[in-house]
């Protein structure tokens, strides 16, 4: 008798649709041997006027304000109907529909972009996410994902500002570009262990963010991925890890401690720039080259172990890391990039790589605390800037095949007691040694060839190799053979002075 009943309301509902052709209610299976839920709810709402509200529009099935596609035998959620209404109860999808005697199931939503939903309950059966599907979904609080999804599309969760915590399911391979920025609440994510790849921009401006787990097999984190003041203070990346975008943590400025596996070649560019709270980094050895901006304004760590197959640094590298101290470099370094190791205060010692061959422009300017420097024979050229401002630079030595400095290349060096030039020099750029302080006693040059120098006509001042004042205390020792072209040259001529007894004291040959 039951069962004969509910074979006449399916009639019944068959019947009402075809008749009204627009505005009319739907069974949710197409027999009633496949009663559900949503087959009673549609059921009472036949007989007592209450339950789910039931409407076709458009070509789409709408319930409860939620519509649908139908298409073979798939049904696709197609979000909001009516974008004005604000919800504070839970929405439901549901995954199976009947509809004209048709059985559907839902295997895809898309589409609540930018609408007031509260919270939402994917059913199991639906497989993916389609992209933006979420998007700035401003009061989205909590979301209840299935285990079989496998696809969630590209910035389906941005802009949810509420969304505190989501429970990823195990069937991800990849977590798609932009999915949880701007997402302001949330606080924790574990990513299962089927995920193989973090796409760019993941996690960008998650400013609660502070515990992320990661459980085994990600090879691949894109670039941007915990962007932009996160809470996070310690990460330890998963072993297995192939590759990191550039800026992966840039600006998490309360983060601490972070550990990278083996297996890393590269550290790209602006990786940990600005994570000012940032003292301790634990770097694999197979990690053979720094990207630009790596370590920039990290201004509290004191000392970092590098790898030993490193092969180069790259532009403003550690540029500001105020603390810096202690960084044994290691020989297999062959380059510095401009203003690696800018501001760095605190050094006061470094042994450069025996292997490096080139220093960036102003690499060293402004380490203040720098006392010795004994650049390697394989440099050739010392370029712009490359030690101005190092007050306490006692000693340099510049060997042999250097043949060019460049401009202001030793300005304000002013606690130089000898220098000495190569054989190998053919130019010094202008304010190369503008010292305008100190007590250096001697400027050897053992070219003998006089050095072309550069000048710089300023407003009201012509700014030469070197200062009148560092002619006037220091004597200049030059090839015997060389003697008379210096003392007759315009600049370097200016270090000529006799002693009271007419002797030349200024210019002498070298012993």
């Amino acid at each position: 008798m039951k069962k004969a009943l509910k074979i006449v309301v399916l009639f019944l509902i068959t019947v009402l649709f075809a008749s009204c052709g627009g505005d009319t209610t739907i069974a949710d299976h197409p027999t009633p041997e496949k009663q559900g839920d949503y087959f009673i709810t549609i059921w009472s709402d036949l007989l007592n006027d209450k339950g789910a509200h039931v409407k076709v529009k458009d070509g789409y099935v709408i319930i409860d304000n939620v519509k649908y596609s139908l298409s073979g035998n798939m049904a696709i959620c197609e979000g909001i109907d009516d974008n004005n209404i604000s919800y504070n109860t839970d929405i439901k999808i549901y995954s199976e529909i009947g509809f004209n005697g048709t059985y559907y199931k839902t295997e895809a939503i898309r589409d609540f972009f930018d609408t007031k939903i509260t919270s939402i309950t994917i059913p199991d059966g639906v497989i993916s996410i389609r992209d933006f599907c979420f998007y700035n979904c401003k009061e989205l609080k909590s979301v209840t994902l299935p285990s079989n999804m496998v696809k969630i599309g590209n910035n389906s969760f941005n802009g949810c500002e509420k969304l505190e915590t989501i429970d990823l399911p195990a069937g991800l391979t990849t977590i798609e570009k932009n999915l949880f920025q701007r997402c302001k609440s949330l606080k924790k994510i574990t990513i299962p262990s089927t995920v193989t790849t973090i796409q760019d921009s993941t996690f960008y401006m998650c400013y609660k963010l502070e515990d992320v787990q990661f459980n085994g097999s990600v090879k691949t984190i894109g670039r941007n991925v915990f962007t932009l003041d996160s809470c996070l203070t310690s990460v330890t990346l998963p072993n297995g890890l192939e590759k990191i975008g550039a800026e992966t943590f840039r600006f998490c400025k309360k983060l601490e401690t972070v550990v990278i596996p083996e297996g890393i070649n590269t550290l790209p560019a602006c990786t940990f720039e600005g994570d000012s709270a940032l003292i301790s980094v634990s770097l694999p050895n197979s990690i053979e080259e720094f990207g630009d901006k790596c370590f920039k304004e990290c201004i509290a760590i004191k000392n970092i172990k590098l790898p030993n197959k490193l092969k180069s640094l790259g532009k403003e590298c550690f540029y500001r890391c105020k603390s810096l101290k202690d960084i044994p470099l290691p020989n297999s370094i062959t380059s510095f990039g401009n203003s690696c190791f800018f501001d760095c205060r605190e050094i006061t010692e470094l042994v450069l790589p025996t292997n490096l061959k080139s220093i960036g422009a102003t690499c060293f300017q402004g380490c203040i605390k720098l006392k010795t420097i004994n650049i390697p024979t394989g440099v050739t050229k010392l370029h712009d800037n490359t030690f101005a401002g190092c007050f306490k630079l006692e000693s340099v030595t510049i060997p042999e095949g250097i043949d060019s400095i460049g401009n202001g290349c030793f300005a304000a060096c002013h606690a130089l007691e000898e220098i000495t030039l190569p054989s190998t020099i053919k130019y010094l750029g202008h304010s190369s040694f503008e010292l305008e302080d100190g007590h250096t006693s001697s400027f050897t040059c053992k070219a003998t060839t006089i050095p072309e120098c550069g000048e710089l006509h300023g407003e009201h001042s012509v700014y030469k190799a070197f200062t009148e004042y560092l002619q006037q205390i220091s004597v200049l020792y030059v090839p015997a053979e060389s003697l008379d072209a210096y003392k007759a040259d315009p600049l370097w001529g200016r270090w000529s002075q006799l002693d009271d007894e007419g002797n030349e004291v200024g210019i002498l040959p070298i012993k």
